[in-house]
Order: C-alpha cells, then structure tokens, then sequence
C-alpha cells in the first residue's frame, strides 16, 4: 500500500490494488481519518481519481491561505497615508470580493 505525504498537506491518499483510500486531518480531534474511497469502474483508475481529489482540495488550501493573506497586507495599505484614490478603490472592491467568496 503506498500512502502520500500527510505531513505537508491536508487531504493524502492511501492506495490498494483495487482502491484507493481518501484520508483527511480532522483538527477537531487531531487525528487522520479516511472520509472517502475511490472504487475502480470500467474505464476508471481509482488511484488516478482520488490523486485528482487531493490535488484539488490541497491547491484550494494553500490558495485561500495565500488569498487570506494579500487581504491582509490589502487592508494594511488601505491605512496608508498617500495611497492613490485608484489604488484606495482597487484594494476595496478585492477586499470585498474575497469577502464574498468565503460566504
């Protein structure tokens, strides 16, 4: 059984030879727990479908994470003195669109 990296991210898959396990850190209890599996179809690798997962749900993680960042640093800017009216609205309307996105 070959397992991926579940130190570095926070979705991994465990692979047999006639399925694949998704497993994910659940923080509310500290623990790996499988929350999905992947069964092979004809025309379908199991083991290629729950990569697909996990590469998706670990790029949306580090993606909000970055994301939630330039928020940040965005409404620091905003504090400035100096800042153009251009850039002032800029920052606000992507302030308020990733506000909305988290909804």
């Amino acid at each position: 059984m070959k397992t991926s990296n579940k130190a570095t991210t926070p979705w991994a898959c465990q692979h047999s030879d006639d399925a694949s396990a998704i497993d994910a850190y659940i923080e509310g209890v500290g623990e790996w727990a499988t929350i999905a599996r992947t069964q092979p179809v004809d025309g379908v690798n199991p083991q290629e479908i729950a990569e697909q997962i996990i590469r998706a749900v670990n790029l949306y993680e580090k993606q909000q994470s970055m994301l939630a960042e330039m928020v940040m640093t965005l409404k620091l800017c905003l504090e400035c003195e100096g800042i153009t009216w251009e850039a002032e609205h800029d920052a606000e309307i992507l302030i308020n669109r990733f506000e909305a996105m988290k909804k």
